[in-house]
């Protein structure tokens, strides 16, 4: 039992013998179950915000990288890469200029990349085509 005047504890008596005010019964705590399940989800959701942490600067790192390399053919995956990830991190609340910063350069280097791989693809095949076509018949029977 408490006293909520002083605040004074014990078990047996039903008056402070500080104050005299009479204590209150605390009731008998039981473990629930739920406690421990809701105690265990707050835990889960500050390591989920690390993650989201994590996932906003990685988002944005990835689109630096990828748009100093976007000239590069194929490395526009790694623009996609960075909008995933920073599309995740938008949800962490510390570091959603990061993850909005990554989401924008992610976007721009991976409509750059894309764009630049087409044009070389496109280069090759045509200086591909060019070629003299290589005479087979004539290389081996002659």
């Amino acid at each position: 039992m408490k006293c909520k005047n002083c605040g004074y504890e014990s078990k047996n008596l039903d008056y402070c013998p500080i104050c005299g005010e009479p204590l209150e019964k605390e009731e008998e705590k039981y473990d629930d179950p739920f406690e421990k399940v809701e105690a265990k989800n707050e835990n889960t959701t500050t390591n989920e915000k690390g993650y989201l942490k994590a996932f906003a600067i990685i988002g944005y790192v990835l689109g630096i990288v990828s748009l100093c390399l976007c000239w590069m053919p194929f490395v526009f995956i790694d623009g996609i890469a960075g909008i995933i990830f920073s599309k995740l991190g938008c949800n962490s609340i510390s570091k959603k200029s990061f993850a909005k910063k990554g989401l924008v350069l992610s976007i721009i280097s991976a409509i750059l990349g894309f764009i630049l791989t087409i044009i070389i693809v496109t280069v090759i095949c045509m200086e591909a085509k060019n070629e003299p076509e290589w005479d087979w018949y004539n290389y081996i029977y002659d």
